[in-house]
């Protein structure tokens, strides 16, 4: 069950077991709102700086889908409350590695970013 794969360290609940492509689809889902595999991946191709096709992602759709990460309707993903979750323990991670644990990099600046993209009324459409 998506519960047994979760543990809980520190107060952002960081999720050990998360494929770099679940955490990528899950940001695009959070930065983009609701999208479809298409979309996703022209985000991800940005942040890559290469070429991702749809069928590519479909594994991790699958996954962060069966985790209760994301909701599917009519063929549109939508990141639900447990995904935001997930995504907030990593990306607080990936923020204090990339700081090198030095705290010169503001978390909390970073996590405020992340909550404008996903309340943003000007996102793309799909």
């Amino acid at each position: 069950m998506a519960a047994d794969k979760v543990v809980r360290l520190g107060r952002h609940g960081l999720t050990t077991d998360i494929l770099v492509t679940d955490f990528l689809v899950g940001m695009a889902l959070c930065r983009c709102g609701p999208s479809n595999p298409t979309r996703i991946a022209r985000e991800m191709s940005g942040w890559l700086d290469c070429e991702v096709k749809a069928a590519a992602i479909s594994q991790s759709l699958a996954g962060v889908l069966e985790r209760g990460w994301v909701h599917r309707d009519e063929g549109v993903y939508a990141i639900t409350q447990s995904g935001l979750d997930a995504m907030k323990g990593v990306y607080a991670a990936v923020i204090r590695l990339l700081d090198r644990g030095q705290r010169f990099l503001d978390v909390g600046v970073f996590m405020s970013i992340m909550k404008d993209f996903e309340r943003s009324s000007t996102r793309e459409e799909i």
